[in-house]
């Protein structure tokens, strides 16, 4: 991984996170990460033997950091190993909100 500009012009040095990811839908490059895939990315990363356990930074937190085109997003897994097996005990993240109408709603009656 190395240092990059985002979309909004910000700085995200190779610190910053603990693994770039580049997702695809519809034959294009996403413009973020897809939350679905970042719990996915999330667990990845905690499953010994995984192409993302291979390439992301390990740390000891669940938290994982995922670099994208619009800056970071954040995804937690907490995986353990059972008689070789790994079994992904929960994934979890935030979304956050943001406006998607603003209008008048007449209701008769």
């Amino acid at each position: 991984m190395k240092s990059y500009t985002d979309w909004f012009g910000r700085t995200i040095n190779v610190t910053d996170a603990d693994v770039m990811v580049r997702a695809f839908s519809m034959g294009r490059i996403h413009h973020a990460v897809p939350f679905t895939a970042a719990l996915c990315i999330a667990a990845a990363a905690k499953i010994p033997g995984t192409i993302v356990n291979r390439v992301a930074r390990q740390t000891e937190r669940e938290e994982i950091r995922i670099a994208h085109p619009k800056g970071i997003a954040r995804a937690s897994a907490k995986v353990k190993v059972v008689r070789g097996k790994p079994i992904v005990e929960y994934v979890k993240g935030r979304r956050t909100a943001r406006l998607l109408m603003r209008g008048t709603a007449y209701v008769e009656g």
